[in-house]
């Protein structure tokens, strides 16, 4: 990418996930020139993650159900999504050369299956503008009365700059990246940080033994939490890990359960339905007419239909 020659930028973002690209890509279509910086050895590291590392860019919910799976605050999204939502994402991917494609009745992700190509769509129209400085992150914003002045960056460098841009993301996943680095930075700026729990993570199990069964997917099954008004249900593709739950059922669910854990101070119980459409009376049904029919078959083999 094309670094400016006088050291100077009119906005400096730190991270290089999804908001951080699209905020390049922006702001160099307004005329910017603009200095990302990102802690990790390349760019966007959890979107290569994403969806098996096919990158599962947005959905086809509606998005009052979208927000709704984030809580009580997911109505912040609302002004994001009335500027830059689904159609928005789906014909600016188009405009870039990638094709979106639907899997699992939700989930858009590209055709080609390439992470690579949903990043591309954001970094290449941000080039011509924009420095890519990896391996570095922002440890201070610089201030001069109410204006942002430049940030100082952990290679020791100060970038001088205009506006900054703190687009870190949260603390999910650290492997890949996730840190509380922004709020920090956030906090030190004077703003209030509201405490964050995991959303869109997976959930991790007291029990054992969903490990036995990692790898294992089961294409429409059901998670609950919660009692009454407080209660959410999530119903999708549910993937057994080495330390729990994930798949769309449990992502979806994730920010309630853990906003739960946090309120509780302990951890909670979740029901699952690997079968939501089979009730306590289809089940005797179903297997009394097993038994009658086909009463030498393994049970296992009478409930591979729906296992």
């Amino acid at each position: 990418m094309f670094a400016v020659k006088n050291g100077h930028w009119d906005i400096v973002i730190a991270g290089s996930g999804p908001a951080g690209i699209a905020a390049a890509a922006c702001a160099v279509e307004n005329g910017a020139n603009v200095l990302l910086v990102e802690k990790m050895t390349r760019p966007a590291v959890k979107m290569r993650a994403a969806g098996g590392g096919k990158c599962n860019f947005t959905n086809n919910l509606p998005e009052q159900d979208f927000m709704a799976a984030f809580g009580r605050n997911g109505r912040f999204m609302s002004n994001a999504l009335a500027a830059g939502g689904r159609d928005w994402l789906l014909g600016y991917m188009q405009n870039h050369g990638v094709q979106p494609v639907v899997a699992e009745n939700t989930f858009y992700f590209p055709a080609s299956g390439k992470a690579d190509d949903v990043i591309d769509a954001f970094l290449k129209p941000a080039a011509g503008r924009t420095e890519l400085r990896c391996g570095t992150r922002v440890t201070e914003v610089l201030v001069s009365g109410d204006n942002v002045c430049g940030a100082k960056l952990s290679d020791g460098t100060v970038a001088d700059c205009r506006k900054i841009i703190l687009a870190c993301g949260g603390e999910a996943a650290p492997a890949l990246g996730g840190t509380d680095s922004g709020m920090l930075l956030a906090a030190k700026l004077g703003h209030k940080v509201i405490k964050m729990v995991p959303a869109l993570a997976p959930l991790i199990t007291d029990e054992k033994w969903p490990g036995e069964l990692a790898g294992v997917s089961l294409p429409d099954a059901e998670i609950k939490a919660g009692e009454k008004r407080n209660r959410r249900t999530s119903r999708n593709v549910l993937l057994f890990t080495g330390e729990g739950l994930s798949g769309s059922a449990a992502l979806n669910i994730s920010g309630h359960v853990h906003r739960m854990i946090e309120n509780s101070g302990n951890g909670i119980k979740i029901f699952v339905a690997f079968a939501p459409e089979m009730k306590m009376a289809n089940w005797a049904d179903f297997l009394g007419k097993v038994q009658n029919s086909d009463g030498a078959k393994f049970l296992r083999t009478a409930w591979s239909k729906y296992f």
